[in-house]
C-alpha cells in the first residue's frame, strides 16, 4: 500500500524528523506546566488561603486535561506527515501554536476559579 503509516515512519528520515518534533514539543512541556501551575497557584491563593481534597483532586484533572490539551500541536504535526506527506512546514509555527496554546490555557486556568467561586463570593 502506497504511503502507507509503516513506510512513513520506518523510513530514517521521517524517524529522526518525528522525533525532532516530539523532543521540540517535550521541551516546550516544562514552561508550559510552569506557567499553567503558577498561573492556577496566584487564581487560587486570591480566592481561597487554603485547598481541600475536592480543590486539590480538581487542580489535578485540570492538569491532566491541560497536558492532553498541549499534546495537540504534536498531534497537529504528526497529521501533517501522515496524511499530507509532510506537505506544509509546520516548524517556522510551531512557537505561535505554543505560545497561542500556552496563553489561551493560562487565560483559562487563571479565571476558571473565578468562575466555580464567584457565585459564592457575593
Amino acid at each position: 500500500m502506497e504511503g502507507s503509516m509503516d513506510e512513513i515512519l520506518d523510513s530514517e528520515k521521517n524517524d529522526s524528523t518525528v522525533l525532532r518534533i516530539f523532543q521540540w514539543w517535550e521541551k516546550k512541556r516544562i514552561i508550559y506546566n510552569l506557567i499553567l501551575g503558577l498561573a492556577g497557584l496566584i487564581s487560587m491563593l486570591m480566592i481561597s488561603p487554603g485547598f481541600t481534597g475536592f480543590e486539590l483532586f480538581g487542580i489535578v484533572m485540570w492538569g491532566l486535561f491541560a497536558n492532553l490539551c498541549y499534546s495537540i500541536g504534536f498531534l497537529i504535526e504528526m497529521a501533517n506527515l501522515y496524511y499530507l506527506k509532510g506537505r506544509y512546514d509546520l516548524s517556522s509555527v510551531r512557537m505561535a501554536f505554543f505560545l497561542f496554546g500556552t496563553g489561551f490555557a493560562g487565560f483559562c486556568t487563571f479565571f476558571f476559579p473565578f468562575l466555580v467561586y464567584f457565585p459564592f463570593m457575593i
